[in-house]
C-alpha cells in the first residue's frame, strides 16, 4: 500500500502496516500514484513499480523492492556468487545462511537455508571459483560450505573472540579472518583448514579484512582508526592513519591500484597505494553521510563505487573525481552490506530491519518500462502540458 503527503513523499507499507520505504523526491503535493507490476504480473512476487504525479509538473517512476519471503528479517552479510549472476547468500539475523536464486522473471526464490553458527554471521564470502562459501561468527569459527549443496565441510576456530571479517586470496587456496582479539590469521584451506601464520599490530578490534585482486596485499582495519597493508605471507608494508573513527569497509578496485575505505566518522576515502603497497596517498575523501558507513563496494570496472550507511542510503560516487552521482534511498534502517551484481546492472543491499532490497540500476530499461504504462497517461491528461504529452514518444 502507498499513501502521500502534502509535502511531497511517498509512504509504502506492508500489509502488518510496517512501514517499508519512503520515497522523497516531489516538491510539493503528490496528485497521483499508481503501481504497475515488474512483468506484467501484479501478482509476481511483489515486484513493483510506481508512477507518481505531483504540482511540481513532474512524472516520476519509482523501483518498489522485492520483500522476498522475509519481509522483517536482519540481513547481516551479503555475497554474490562469482559464476552464477542470478545466485546470492544472505546471513541473517538468526545466524543461518539463505541461498537465494533471481529467476528471468523477475521474482526471485530461496533455494536452500544453511544451519549457519549459533551467534550472529558477521562476514560471508564465496570462493572465487564459487564452489565454497566461508562463513565467520561470533561464535569465534569460520565455516566452510559446498555452495551447490549447503553440505558443511569443515569447521575452524582459533580466536579468543568474534570474528569479524574475512577474505579469500584469488586462488582459493587461502582465507584470511580478522577478529575482535586484534589479530588476523592466515589460513590454508587446501585440505583441512591449517593456521599459517597469525599477525599482530593493530592496537584494537578488526572490522575489516580484504585481499587485492592480484594476491599480493592484505589489507586490515578497525577500531583504532588505521589501515595496515601487509604482504600476502603477513610483512608490514605501512600504517595509514585513515580516519577519525572506526574503520567498518575496505574494497580495492579489480587493477589493484587503489583502496577505498568507510568509517562510522561518516566519509568514505579513496587511497592510490604505490610501490607495491609500501606507500600510499589520499586521493578523495567523500562526505555526504549523515551517519557511519558500514559497507563500501566497486563495480567491476572501478568506475562506481557504492557506499551504505547508517542513515539509511545508499550513494554513488565517481571515484576517480570525488563527485556524487545519485543517493538512493528507500531503507528504513541501518544498511549492513550490499554488492554490486555481476554485470553491474543491480545492487543488493540488507539492511537491520526489513532484510533485502535489489536496486535497478539499469536506466534505459526502467524508462522504456515506464514509458510503456505511461504514454496514454501523458497524451491523455489534460494537465499535462503539450511538451510533456511528447515525453514518451
Amino acid at each position: 500500500m502507498a499513501t502521500t503527503t502534502i509535502d511531497g513523499k511517498i509512504y509504502i507499507w506492508s500489509k502488518s502496516g510496517i512501514l517499508q520505504q519512503t520515497l522523497i523526491g516531489h516538491n510539493g503535493e503528490i496528485l497521483d500514484i499508481n503501481f504497475f507490476a515488474h512483468n506484467s504480473d501484479i501478482n509476481s512476487n511483489n515486484s513493483y513499480k510506481l508512477i507518481s504525479t505531483g504540482v511540481d509538473k513532474t512524472v516520476k517512476i519509482w523501483q518498489v523492492f522485492n520483500r522476498y519471503d522475509h519481509q522483517a528479517e536482519e540481513i547481516d552479510s551479503l555475497a554474490i556468487s562469482p559464476n552464477n549472476p542470478n545466485t546470492f547468500a544472505a546471513a541473517n539475523g538468526a545466524g543461518q545462511i539463505e541461498i537465494w536464486r533471481n529467476n528471468y522473471d523477475g521474482t526471485q526464490k530461496r533455494i536452500r537455508t544453511l544451519p549457519g553458527h549459533l551467534e550472529a554471521i558477521s562476514q560471508i564470502k564465496y570462493s572465487p571459483d564459487g564452489s565454497i562459501i566461508a562463513s565467520a561468527s561470533w561464535d569465534r569459527t569460520i565455516k566452510l560450505w559446498y555452495s551447490q549443496t549447503g553440505e558443511l565441510i569443515n569447521t575452524f576456530k582459533s580466536y579468543q573472540d568474534g570474528i569479524n571479517s574475512i577474505a579469500f586470496t584469488p586462488d582459493g587456496q587461502t582465507l584470511i579472518s580478522g577478529s575482535e582479539d586484534k589479530t588476523i590469521n592466515i589460513w590454508n584451506i587446501a585440505g583441512k583448514p591449517k593456521l599459517i601464520k597469525t599477525l599482530a599490530g593493530h592496537t584494537d578490534s578488526i572490522k575489516v579484512v580484504t585481499v587485492s585482486p592480484n594476491g599480493e596485499l592484505i589489507a586490515s582495519a578497525g577500531y583504532d582508526n588505521t589501515i595496515k597493508l601487509w604482504t600476502i605471507k603477513g610483512e608490514l608494508l605501512q600504517t595509514i592513519a585513515a580516519h577519525n573513527l572506526a574503520i567498518t569497509s575496505l574494497v580495492f578496485t579489480a587493477d589493484n591500484q587503489f583502496l577505498a575505505s568507510g568509517s562510522w566518522d561518516n566519509t568514505v576515502k579513496i587511497w592510490w597505494i604505490k610501490d607495491a603497497g609500501k606507500s600510499s596517498e589520499l586521493l578523495h575523501t567523500l562526505s555526504g553521510h549523515q551517519d557511519g558507513v558500514t559497507t563500501v563496494s566497486f563495480n567491476s570496472d572501478g568506475t562506481v563505487l557504492a557506499s551504505g550507511s547508517g542513515d539509511r542510503t545508499i550513494k554513488l560516487w565517481n571515484p576517480k573525481t570525488g563527485e556524487l552521482i545519485k543517493t538512493l534511498r528507500g531503507h528504513t534502517s541501518q544498511i549492513n552490506s550490499l554488492a554490486f551484481s555481476n554485470n553491474d546492472q543491480s545492487i543488493i543491499s540488507g539492511e537491520s530491519q526489513q532484510g533485502l532490497f535489489w536496486w535497478n540500476l539499469d536506466l534505459d530499461d526502467l524508462l522504456n518500462r515506464g514509458c510503456d504504462r505511461l504514454s496514454d497517461y501523458l497524451s491523455t491528461n489534460p494537465n499535462v502540458s503539450s511538451k510533456d504529452q511528447k515525453l514518451c514518444r
